[in-house]
C-alpha cells in the first residue's frame, strides 16, 4: 500500500510507519462498515422469508376456504339436480293418472325439496365426519 508515497522514496526504502497505521485504521473502519451491512442484509433476509412464510400460510387458508365453498356449491348443485329430475320426470307428458290426483302436484314438490334437503345433509354429515376423523390422526402440536 501506500504506491504514490513508495515511488517518491529511494529504492529499498519504505514509508514511515505512521502512514501505515493510518492505511490500517482505514481497512479496519472498512471492515466494520461492511460486517455492519453485511449483518443488515442476513436480518433483511430473514424478516423477508418469515414474511412470506406468513403469506403463504394465509394464501393456503384462503384456498382452503375457496375449496370449502367449491364442496358445498357442488353438493348443493346436486341436490337441486335431484328436484330438476323428479320435475322432468313428471313434465314428459305422459298420461299416468297422478297429474289429475287432487294434491299430487304439492305431495311432488314437497317429496322432490325433502330428497335434495336429504341429499345435501347426507354429503355435509359425511364431510365433517371426514374431516372429524382426518383431525384425530393429526398429532396434538399441528391442529
Amino acid at each position: 500500500l501506500l504506491l504514490t508515497a513508495k515511488r517518491g522514496l529511494p529504492e529499498g526504502s519504505l514509508p514511515p510507519g505512521s502512514y501505515h497505521v493510518a492505511v490500517e485504521a482505514l481497512l479496519e473502519n472498512h471492515h466494520y462498515s461492511f460486517k455492519e451491512v453485511s449483518d443488515q442484509l442476513f436480518l433483511n433476509i430473514r424478516a423477508i422469508e418469515a414474511t412470506q412464510r406468513a403469506v403463504q400460510i394465509s394464501l393456503e387458508s384462503k384456498r382452503t376456504r375457496l375449496l370449502t365453498l367449491n364442496v358445498h356449491i357442488s353438493i348443493a348443485t346436486v341436490s337441486l339436480a335431484s328436484v330438476a329430475t323428479v320435475g322432468s320426470i313428471f313434465g314428459m307428458n305422459l298420461t299416468s293418472g297422478l297429474e289429475s290426483a287432487q294434491g299430487m302436484f304439492l305431495a311432488a314438490t314437497c317429496g322432490s325439496l325433502s330428497l335434495a334437503v336429504v341429499v345435501y345433509g347426507t354429503y355435509v354429515t359425511f364431510l365433517r365426519r371426514r374431516e372429524r376423523s382426518l383431525q384425530m390422526r393429526l398429532p396434538r402440536g399441528s391442529r
